[in-house]
């Protein structure tokens, strides 16, 4: 995978949008769930503030180097090799469920990939290759399943994927007329823009956003190949103001937001970053790498980035075809989305804080810091709490001065003391510091 691209910081307050929250009181515990979209926001200004999402690759076909996805499996434990078999098995409401229970905003998923096999039956695709168009609409079933939970889709694309194909398939193309080139994967240039391809690739996104439009709110399109405003266009022509990413670089249909796929490399954290939870894009054997502590301390620290307003983190990871996921994926996901549940209303919403800045290259050494919408309160995520109850803090960078403290958790006051250097948050005598994240909500002094 390339290596993300460098990126204009934008403005911190921008798109304050995707406020509405669901409150759910269980206990002394304040969840936060995020919440349908409201129709008034538009697809790219709900995903930019968005912070946490699900990366799905589902699809059937092998990769150019040979690694064969067949070790996805069906129900009876066979390699899955009929793309009607493949798209037929996916239960879409159990993986709306799995996204809800993570606290995904947004899922993006494989309109097609590997071997150019499309999840939905395409009349344009079909004419060349009706092998290759599943007979189920698993992408529209999924946009529907997804949408009963709030959830918004983007459609995973691929602007070349014909060396996915064999020099058989490429050679038919190109009888077609809409390729110029076979052997795609032994050309010299291999970045070669080819006129007839890129008007298949139009014509592509034209029929998906032809055929979803508004069911969808966007396209994550995996590189700059093939682009240029004709692209955008054709993304933008169903889908007004849809959310565009494109992986490894602003070029392309020019991109609305900024995105990357990363495998371990330090990321940029102005950017959406879609990152491997077992160290592969698709279930293939693997097992969670990362824990929930992570995932969730890692997502925090998007948001309060100054500049984040691409869409925060992507986890992805992929059911096998009986509905399965990799080994302690399931079970992660499900600790993630009660820690994001649990302290959302710091979360989900916010922007970063101007009072205690995260920037790309420093942050307190407590934590991190959010600010809510209306800009009334701050939220100190305290990742690395002292050893005591009590917790030192400089005076606010922005000169606000705060007169009030609580938990998120209960609501319990918070003891606050000015001091020449700034404040000292004393925790009620019950309390004790989380070893994830002690939320401390900073009130305004009027």
């Amino acid at each position: 995978m390339s290596e993300e691209p460098k990126g204009a910081r934008m403005n911190t307050r921008a798109l304050m949008v995707g406020t509405l929250l669901t409150f759910i009181f269980t206990g002394r515990t304040v969840a936060v769930e995020p919440a349908t979209v409201p129709a008034a926001v538009s697809p790219r200004a709900y995903c930019a503030n968005a912070k946490m999402e699900l990366f799905v690759h589902y699809t059937l076909g092998t990769y150019h180097d040979g690694h064969y996805m067949g070790t996805w499996t069906d129900p009876q434990g066979k390699p899955a090799t009929d793309l009607n078999a493949v798209a037929d098995a996916l239960d879409v409401k159990a993986l709306a469920s799995v996204a809800k229970g993570m606290g995904a905003q947004y899922v993006i998923f494989t309109a097609y990939h590997a071997g150019m096999n499309l999840m939905y039956p395409s009349p344009l695709w079909g004419k060349v290759f009706p092998n290759k168009v599943s007979k189920r609409d698993l992408i529209g079933d999924l946009a529907d399943a997804l949408k009963a939970e709030g959830i918004s889709l983007i459609l995973y694309v691929h602007p070349d994927d014909r060396h996915d194909l064999t020099a058989a398939e490429q050679k038919m193309l190109v009888e077609k007329g809409w390729s110029t080139m076979v052997n795609i994967t032994t050309e010299p240039d291999e970045k070669h823009i080819d006129p007839a391809w890129y008007a298949t690739y139009v014509r592509l996104i034209d029929e998906i956003g032809s055929r979803y439009g508004s069911r969808i709110y966007g396209y994550w399109q995996d590189g700059p190949r093939c682009g240029g405003p004709k692209v955008q266009a054709a993304m933008l022509k169903h889908t007004p103001d849809a959310a565009i990413w494109i992986n490894g670089g602003s070029s392309g249909p020019p991109a609305t937001l900024i995105g990357d796929e990363a495998w371990n490399h330090k990321p940029d954290r102005q950017h959406e970053w879609a990152a491997t939870v077992t160290g592969n894009w698709f279930a293939s054997g693997g097992k969670m790498t990362r824990t929930p502590r992570d995932m969730y301390q890692t997502t925090v620290l998007w948001a309060a980035t100054q500049g984040q307003v691409n869409g925060g983190i992507a986890w992805a990871a992929g059911p096998y075809v009986n509905n399965e996921w990799e080994t302690g994926v399931a079970e992660a996901f499900k600790e993630l989305g009660r820690l994001m549940h649990a302290n959302g209303k710091a979360i989900y919403g916010t922007v970063a804080s101007t009072s205690y800045v995260t920037s790309q290259d420093s942050q307190p050494k407590w934590g991190v810091a959010t600010d809510s919408a209306d800009g009334s309160t701050v939220y100190l995520h305290v990742f690395n709490s002292p050893k005591d109850t009590s917790l030192q803090i400089s005076k606010a960078s922005d000169g606000r001065v705060f007169d009030r403290a609580t938990l998120l958790s209960n609501g319990e006051a918070v003891k606050l003391t000015v001091t020449d250097e700034g404040y000292v948050l004393t925790l009620p005598k019950a309390e004790r510091w989380s070893d994830v994240d002690t939320v401390l909500c900073l009130g305004i002094k009027k």
